[in-house]
């Protein structure tokens, strides 16, 4: 059977940003490498929304941000949860992402998620 041909951007020209690879661990445990944006900042419009994982534990928080580099909105999953978020500038840090079968849309996930203010006095 012939192989079908596929259409898929690297994380660097998706977000517009350079990107360098790093280590992870899966959930279950299985270490991989991928690239990843090490910092991205972004304002968070509305408030975050749990995440569950397939117990009902919350697994993380989902952000809808606005991206001024990009002009863009889209959603980018981080563990920790940030109160008073709404409308604030933040930065994600190790984000990575990748293409959703089906649908035009991608997943991004953060390693974690703080106050800009904060990022820059750490």
């Amino acid at each position: 059977m012939a192989n079908k041909i596929q259409w898929v951007r690297t994380l660097s020209e998706v977000l517009g940003r350079n990107t360098e690879v790093k280590k992870f661990t899966s959930k279950k445990g299985t270490e991989y490498e991928t690239e990843c944006v090490p910092q991205l900042d972004a304002i968070v419009v509305g408030t975050p929304t749990e995440k569950k994982d397939e117990t009902g534990a919350v697994a993380g928080y989902s952000y809808q941000v606005y991206d001024r580099k990009l002009d863009a909105t889209f959603s980018i999953s981080a563990p920790n949860f940030l109160e008073g978020v709404s409308f604030k500038g933040v930065a994600f840090i190790d984000v990575r992402g990748g293409a959703l079968e089906h649908k035009s849309e991608g997943w991004f996930s953060a390693s974690k998620v703080a106050f800009l203010q904060q990022k820059q006095q750490q």
